[in-house]
């Protein structure tokens, strides 16, 4: 059993006896913002920060009140408990039917499809930098924070994402799948608000202790942001 199957073995193991899946969610409140608190217990709760409309968070699932979630903010990893009812998961809205092959994933849709390809990861392509105190170990590429691996080369990369309309494509930037590597096309969903025409593709990658979940959001087919956490 190679590494990355033992990774995602493990993952769903601890997800099922747990009872909890992992989730990407957004704020979404009538006042605009959720406040997030330092504890679920309510004679303590302390007010720790305040998390806008749209703002991205990471969970696992629970049936409690208030949802322990992670986010980043400032460049900062944090957490705290918001109000089960502040959050939308992402996987609450329509899963789109996907279409795999080895290095292509389709996602349709009557009105567009998604597109999202691969390839093998080029060394001559790209620079690195390494440990001073352990030099075979990577710790940037092109001078950006590895997601996927824990210290070696990737052995694949994202190429593009794209979605297409009856006469328009449209690509994400380079920016938005940079330092992103050995992607999952199993582990690969997409999600569609039809209301608000918001698309959420999120992906759970890596080799094993590089895993991390990634998560892109495009509303009216434009690119609006991702979010990429280590959460396991």
């Amino acid at each position: 059993m190679t590494g990355t199957i033992k990774y995602f073995v493990l993952l769903l193991n601890v997800c099922v006896c747990s009872g909890q899946t992992f989730e990407f969610a957004t704020v979404k409140d009538k006042d605009g913002f959720a406040y997030v608190r330092s504890s679920k217990e309510v004679r303590s709760n302390t007010l720790i920060d305040t998390l806008k409309n749209g703002f991205i968070v990471s969970h696992f699932g629970s049936d409690a009140n208030w949802i322990l979630v992670d986010y980043q903010k400032n460049g900062e990893e944090r957490n705290g408990y918001i109000y089960k009812n502040r959050l939308v998961n992402s996987s609450s809205f329509l899963e789109l039917k996907a279409t795999r092959s080895k290095n292509e994933l389709l996602f349709s849709h009557p009105e567009f499809k998604v597109v999202i390809s691969r390839k093998v990861f080029d060394k001559s392509k790209h620079t690195f930098e390494f440990y001073k105190k352990n030099p075979d170990q990577l710790i940037k590429i092109d001078g950006k924070t590895i997601f996927g691996t824990d210290g070696n080369f990737p052995k694949t990369t994202y190429q593009t994402i794209k979605i297409h309309f009856d006469t328009v494509t449209i690509a994400v930037p380079e920016t938005a799948i940079a330092g992103l590597y050995e992607p999952n096309f199993d582990s690969t969903n997409c999600y569609y608000d039809n209301i608000n025409q918001i698309l959420y593709l999120q992906a759970i990658n890596g080799d094993g202790a590089g895993g991390y979940a990634v998560l892109w959001v495009f509303k009216k087919g434009v690119y609006q942001q991702k979010a990429v956490t280590r959460p396991f």
